[in-house]
């Protein structure tokens, strides 16, 4: 027990040097309204003043009303609000996915005033406003930041945090949505919450994921029983909150935290052992816990959160990775937005979830494909 405590001292002393010898990213522009001035690497973030209130930095020189997208290299996004309070209730920490032409949503955590009740409800929906409870309590426990993915048609949950802020490495699948069976309760890779699982080539990939701390190592299954351990130690170094999807016959990675620091970078491997990193020439700004997905052969990358900060704009790329543009939405009901989900849907892209002004939201907001 005194070595443990020696070791888990020296981890923490580690890590708080590595922090202090990293240079600090926030908003360096001081006539931004949230600048920080002990930033040393501007992660734009910044938010120019708006409502009547001169920019100082010439876009606004009259001091006219100006919406937050009008900005130099910023285009307006329109959004749609769809559903004003849906049948489930708000959350975030939640997965999300399409399956035999519905949307998904199982578990998260629903939070009132300062107590979270982890949920393990599965509910579904053929159009993006009108859901259905499949289950209220399915037979895996309740559970936040889990990995939830369509493999060999049937749904899979995969890890996560349950009550106690105990991770999990149970694998779960159904047919339906309604019948759930557990294929291990003890997977061979350790408890995860903030990893991700990809369909691949008739294989699983689970990619990074964190326990005490983040890692670089990625598993295999076909059956989601037995799991390969394929690397110890990927390209994309240890790697939790990324986002994973398929393109060009391809696993494509989008940033996250890479140890103690958020990222701005893109990945791609054939096998999930060797990756690739794009060399961005115009990148977006850093995140993690973002939404990222390829639709229409584009790159998009939506929310997501850096320093304690929510990233509420929106990054499109047309050549896979390497130049992106900004857009961000008109309204204060999403810019003030963190923890929810975008997915694409029946050619629109649906935002659930997440919380507004300490709240969770249970809207529902879709913008079309850009």
């Amino acid at each position: 027990m005194k070595n443990f405590s020696i070791y888990l001292l020296s981890i923490v002393l580690l890590g708080a040097l590595a922090m202090s010898s990293c240079k600090r990213e926030g908003c360096t522009n001081p006539k931004a309204e949230n600048y920080d001035p002990k930033a040393k690497r501007d992660d734009g973030s910044c938010s120019i003043p708006a409502n009547g209130t001169n920019s100082g930095d010439g876009t606004n020189p009259d001091n006219e009303d100006m919406a937050p997208c009008e900005q130099p290299g910023v285009e307006c996004l329109v959004a749609e609000k769809v559903v004003d309070n849906t049948a489930f209730a708000g959350r975030t920490g939640h997965g999300c996915v399409t399956f035999n032409g519905k949307l998904y949503i199982i578990g998260g955590i629903n939070t009132i005033g300062s107590t979270g009740y982890r949920l393990n409800d599965v509910w579904s929906s053929s159009d993006g406003e009108n859901w259905t409870l499949e289950v209220s309590e399915a037979p895996f426990s309740k559970r936040i930041h889990h990995a939830v993915v369509v493999h060999d048609n049937k749904l899979w949950v995969i890890g996560g945090q349950t009550d106690g802020n105990t991770q999990l490495n149970d694998v779960w699948y159904s047919a339906d949505g309604m019948n759930w069976t557990e294929a291990t309760s003890n997977a061979q890779f350790e408890p995860l919450q903030f990893h991700k699982v990809i369909s691949f080539q008739n294989t699983m990939y689970l990619i990074g994921g964190a326990l005490l701390f983040n890692d670089g190592k990625v598993w295999k299954s076909s059956d989601g029983v037995t799991w390969e351990l394929i690397t110890e130690s990927a390209q994309i170094g240890d790697r939790d909150l990324h986002s994973v999807d398929i393109f060009d016959g391809k696993i494509w990675l989008f940033a996250g935290r890479e140890g103690l620091s958020f990222q701005n970078d893109v990945w791609y491997s054939e096998d999930g052992v060797n990756w690739t990193e794009v060399v961005t020439e115009e990148p977006f700004t850093t995140r993690a816990h973002q939404s990222a997905f390829a639709l229409n052969n584009k790159f998009y990358v939506m929310g997501g959160y850096t320093n304690s900060s929510y990233r509420n704009d929106l990054w499109v790329s047309s050549n896979s990775g390497v130049n992106w543009s900004r857009y961000i939405p008109q309204d204060q009901e999403l810019l003030n937005r963190g923890g929810y989900i975008a997915i694409p849907f029946n050619n629109h892209i649906y935002i659930i979830g997440g919380r507004v002004d300490e709240e969770d939201a249970n809207d529902i907001w879709r913008i079309d494909p850009l």
